[in-house]
């Protein structure tokens, strides 16, 4: 211990000795001592250092250890730190600033989910339901409309029909009636043409056939054009059915011949000439 203390030839004005002179150097710049001192001079001073050093020290075998590197801190040294040109104290904690508490995870209450889900199923099914029954409604209604409509589409379709069945039994009957008139009359000429006036006369109403011989009827005969062809034919027949006048032009005259139906059917009840 003591021959390392005279290897020692660097000594600080507080009272410490270095090995070296960078150590001294070092020293200085961190304590902000300055010059060296004498031994005589400074012996008081390292005394009092070693003291200190002693009360900092745990233990002799660790002071043995220290060498010119270790710097012993005390409030004294701080003091000196804190006296020097451009020493700036730390703001602020030294410790880093903490997170902010994070915000707890949200807790799923599985239970108001499944009674949410049973409740919209219900919902959905009574939607279903009134949807059902609103299309059932609105089809009833449609059908019993077109069933109705369809009735009535039928009902005159069956009149215009029966009208237009009527009317055409009406218009072939008539027909049918002039067409039997105007040929009786043919064929009431044909015979007097032919000479045949018993047969004419047989083509006489019930009336005239009583009242009118074959002979008058040569007579009658005699006095027509029967050799000229007739230029035009035209029946008109009544509403009933049971008269038709068969008018005959030629040669200048219209000969009208009066013609009724009777239980035998229809016969030529008169003649007139018009010049």
């Amino acid at each position: 211990m003591a021959s390392g203390t005279k290897d020692k030839k660097h000594k600080c004005s507080c009272g410490r000795s270095f090995r070296h002179a960078i150590s001294l150097k070092r020293h200085q710049n961190v304590t902000g001592c300055s010059g060296e001192g004498s031994d005589e001079a400074t012996a008081p001073a390292e005394a009092e250092a070693v003291k200190e050093a002693a009360k900092v020290a745990p233990t002799p075998a660790a002071a043995s250890q220290q060498d010119d590197r270790t710097v012993v801190i005390t409030p004294e040294l701080v003091a000196a730190w804190q006296q020097q040109t451009g020493f700036q104290a730390r703001r602020g904690s030294v410790v880093d600033s903490l997170p902010e508490a994070q915000p707890a995870a949200t807790q799923i209450d599985w239970v108001a989910v499944d009674q949410t889900s049973k409740a919209f199923l219900q919902f959905c099914g009574e939607v279903q339901s009134a949807t059902f029954r609103a299309m059932r409604s609105a089809l009833l209604v449609v059908g019993r409309s077109a069933l109705f409509l369809s009735v009535i589409l039928l009902t005159g379709w069956l009149m215009i029909t029966g009208v237009s069945a009527s009317d055409t039994a009406s218009i072939d009957e008539i027909g049918r009636s002039q067409l039997a008139a105007q040929t009786l009359v043919q064929d009431f000429l044909q015979n007097a043409r032919l000479n045949q006036y018993k047969r004419a006369h047989d083509l006489l109403a019930p009336g005239a056939r009583q009242s009118v011989t074959p002979d008058q009827l040569k007579i009658m005969f005699n006095s027509l054009p029967l050799n000229e062809s007739p230029t035009t034919w035209s029946t008109d027949i009544s509403k009933d059915l049971s008269t038709a006048q068969v008018t005959v032009t030629r040669a200048g005259l219209q000969e009208v011949y009066t013609v009724v139906l009777g239980d035998g059917g229809w016969g030529v009840s008169s003649v007139s000439i018009a010049g």
